[in-house]
C-alpha cells in the first residue's frame, strides 16, 4: 500500500471544453425590463447584449428591439472574462469549482476582469516516489479568509491518505430512490432514510449540499470510500458563502439597473410631459393669436364700414348743399324774373294810365294815387299818414264818389255790387276777401299792400293769389 498527498482541488479531473452554439434571436424590450434580467433571461451576458445591440450605456426604452446570440465560445483549454463574470458562475459554465480554477491560475483572491485569459486545464505531476497512475498535485490556500473556521485550511495541505492498492466499499442496505420535496435537505433526508450525508452525496455525484424539488436521489448501490476530512465541508462553506456575496452582487447590479432604468423613464415621462405642455401651450398661443387678429380684422373693417359711411354722408351733404344752392339760385332768379316782369307791367301801366279817365268827382288814378303819397302800411290803421288796404278803400271811395262805406273787406264786399267789366273806381278784391285795392284802369290799381311794400301803384297781377271779384258802389 503506498501513500498518495492530494490537495482537495484535485479530486475532479480536469478536461477540455469543446464550444457550444445556439441561433440568434431578438426581444421587445418592456416596461419594467433591464439588460441584466433580459441577459438572465436569454442566457446571455449584459456585455454582450451591448457588444451585440452597440449600447453605449445600460439605458433602454419600452420598445426597443434587442438581438442576442447565445452561442457560448470557450476554448478547450482557456476562457476570456466577460463583464459580470464571476469565479463561481464560470465555474458552473465549464464544470469546474471556482477553486480549480484559482489554482489551475495560480489566484490568489477571486477577483477577475474583463478580457483576462484563465486556463482551464491543469499540468500533473506525478509523484518519483509511486509506480501507480494516481496523481500528485498540491494546492496552497494562500487566501486570507476573515472567518476563524478556515485559518487552518489556510495554513496547512490537507493530507489525503488513499490505499491505491483496494478500495474498500461501503455497503447501503437498499431502500430504493427518494424524490426531494419541498422544504428538504441532505440532513433530513438523511436522518428519515439512515444514509449519512455523505453517502448520499457520493452515490448521487454531488459537489455541494444543494439539492431541488422533484430530484430523485439513489439511496442504494456501492459507494468508492472517500476519505471524509473535516475541511471539506469548510471549503463547501467557503463555496457557498461565495455564492451568495456573487448572488447578492448580481442583485445589487440588477437593483442598480433597474434604478436607472426606473430613472429613464421617469426622465422620459417627464420629456413627454414637457413636450405635450409646451404643444399645449403653444396652441393655446395660436387660438389666441388667431382670436386677437380676427378680432382685430373685425374692428378695422367696422372702421372701415363708418369711414365709408361717413365718407357717404359726407358727398351726400355736399350734394344737398349744392342742390340747395341751385334751388335758392333758381327762386333768386325766378323772383328777380318776377320782378322785371312786374316793373315793365308797372311801367306800362303808368303809360296806360298817363292818358285820363273821367269818372265820378275826377280822375280815379289821379285820386288814388294823390291819396297814397306820404302814407305807410300799418296794420288796423286808419289816418292821413298810416292806413291798411280796407282803410285806404275807404278813404279813396270816400274822396271818389262821397260814399262812406264800410271799414272791413268782407262789409266792403257786402256793401258793393260786383260786376265782369271793371272800371276806373272800382274795388278789387283777392284771395278770399282778405285784401282790396283801387282799380284804376289798364289792368292797374293803388293799394296798401304790406309794410315791405308800402302804399302805391302796382298791377293787379303782382298780388300772389287769386282775384275774387271786382265791386262796384
Amino acid at each position: 500500500m503506498k501513500k498518495t498527498i492530494f490537495s482537495v482541488a484535485t479530486l475532479t479531473a480536469l478536461t477540455g471544453v469543446s464550444a457550444v452554439t445556439a441561433n440568434a434571436e431578438e426581444v421587445t424590450v418592456k416596461s419594467g425590463d433591464s439588460l441584466w434580467s433580459i441577459a438572465q433571461a436569454a442566457g446571455t451576458t449584459v456585455a454582450d447584449l451591448k457588444a451585440e445591440n452597440n449600447l453605449k450605456s445600460d439605458l433602454i426604452h419600452p420598445g426597443d428591439v434587442l438581438s442576442f446570440n447565445q452561442t457560448v465560445e470557450v476554448s478547450k483549454d482557456t476562457y476570456t472574462v466577460k463583464a459580470g463574470d464571476t469565479l463561481w458562475a464560470i465555474g458552473n459554465e465549464v464544470g469546474l469549482s471556482y477553486q480549480e480554477i484559482m489554482t489551475i491560475n495560480n489566484l490568489n483572491s477571486d477577483m477577475i476582469y474583463p478580457g483576462q485569459t484563465l486556463s482551464l486545464v491543469a499540468s500533473v505531476e506525478e509523484n518519483t516516489q509511486t509506480s501507480e497512475t494516481a496523481t500528485v498535485q498540491e494546492v496552497e490556500v494562500a487566501e486570507e479568509v476573515q472567518a476563524e473556521e478556515v485559518t487552518q485550511v489556510e495554513e496547512t495541505q490537507v493530507e489525503v491518505v488513499e490505499e491505491v492498492e483496494a478500495t474498500e466499499t461501503v455497503e447501503v442496505q437498499e431502500t430504493g430512490a427518494y424524490i426531494v420535496q419541498k422544504g428538504d435537505t441532505l440532513a433530513s433526508i438523511s436522518r428519515a432514510t439512515g444514509v449519512d450525508v455523505d453517502t448520499l452525496k457520493a452515490l448521487n455525484s454531488l459537489k455541494s449540499d444543494m439539492i431541488f424539488p422533484d430530484d430523485v436521489l439513489v439511496l442504494t448501490g456501492e459507494v468508492p470510500t472517500t476519505p471524509a476530512v473535516e475541511e471539506v465541508s469548510e471549503v463547501e462553506k467557503i463555496e457557498v458563502a461565495v455564492e451568495t456575496v456573487d448572488q447578492a452582487a448580481e442583485k445589487a447590479e440588477a437593483d442598480r439597473v433597474a434604478a436607472e432604468q426606473a430613472a429613464v423613464e421617469k426622465a422620459e415621462a417627464d420629456r413627454v410631459a414637457a413636450e405635450q405642455a409646451a404643444v399645449e401651450k403653444a396652441e393655446a398661443d395660436r387660438v389666441a393669436a388667431e382670436q386677437a387678429a380676427a378680432r382685430q380684422a373685425e374692428a378695422d373693417r367696422q372702421a372701415a364700414i363708418k369711414a365709408e359711411e361717413e365718407r357717404v354722408a359726407a358727398q351726400r351733404a355736399e350734394e344737398a348743399r349744392i342742390q340747395a344752392q341751385k334751388e335758392q339760385q333758381r327762386i333768386a332768379a325766378q323772383k328777380a324774373a318776377e320782378k322785371r316782369e312786374r316793373e315793365a307791367a308797372a311801367q306800362k301801366a303808368a303809360q296806360q294810365a298817363s292818358q285820363p279817365v273821367s269818372q265820378g268827382n275826377g280822375n280815379a288814378y289821379t285820386i288814388a294815387l294823390n291819396l297814397s303819397k306820404g302814407k305807410s302800411y300799418v296794420y288796423g290803421a286808419n289816418s292821413a299818414y298810416a292806413v291798411d288796404c280796407s282803410s285806404f278803400a275807404q278813404q279813396f271811395m270816400a274822396q271818389y264818389k262821397g260814399k262812406n262805406i264800410p271799414r272791413t273787406t268782407w262789409a266792403q264786399r257786402d256793401a258793393g255790387t260786383r260786376v265782369s267789366n271793371p272800371q276806373p273806381g272800382d274795388l278789387v278784391f283777392f284771395n278770399n276777401y282778405s285784401h282790396v285795392g283801387v282799380y284804376v284802369g289798364n289792368g292797374m290799381m293803388v293799394d296798401a299792400l304790406n309794410p315791405s311794400e308800402g302804399v302805391g301803384l302796382r298791377a293787379v297781377s303782382y298780388v300772389h293769389g287769386y282775384v275774387d271779384g271786382y265791386y262796384r258802389y
